[in-house]
């Protein structure tokens, strides 16, 4: 296993628990190769089952934020900033078990304004910065 030293410890966590699932789960190890090619023809550094990878990160990702934890937080009225803190993951991580756990529209309701403004923030990212095509 390769950590990347550029990533932050919130990360770092994530991918550690993601390897170790791997091994609970009892997943064929990946093989590190120099050059392969995915389904899609990109050069990769190693192979790539994405149902492996998909449970591992879902079983992983309960086991650092369990469900009466994250459930006791969105009662509580935390924050996913705050939630991602408590937790050492990342926000993207705890907005991910929110959904899976199906705690998302309570906790949506709870934080419109957050929502709105964060998903506004994106999609002014993949548009380029709010501006329209053309104008």
């Amino acid at each position: 296993m390769i950590l990347n030293p550029r990533h932050g410890q919130a990360r770092n966590n994530a991918t550690l628990m993601e390897e170790v699932c791997h091994v609970f789960l009892g997943h064929k190890a990946n093989r590190l190769s120099i050059v392969a090619q995915n389904k899609q023809g990109k050069t990769v550094a190693r192979d790539y089952n994405e149902a492996d990878e998909e449970a591992a990160y879902a079983v992983g990702a309960a086991a650092l934020v369990p469900y009466a934890a994250i459930e006791r937080s969105v009662r509580a009225g935390k924050s996913s900033a705050e939630m991602a803190k408590h937790f050492n993951v990342s926000r993207e991580l705890i907005e991910y078990r929110l959904k899976v756990s199906r705690l998302w529209p309570e906790y949506r309701k709870r934080h419109e304004t957050e929502v709105a403004a964060r998903y506004a923030a994106r999609q002014a990212a993949v548009t380029g910065n709010g501006k329209q095509n053309g104008g």
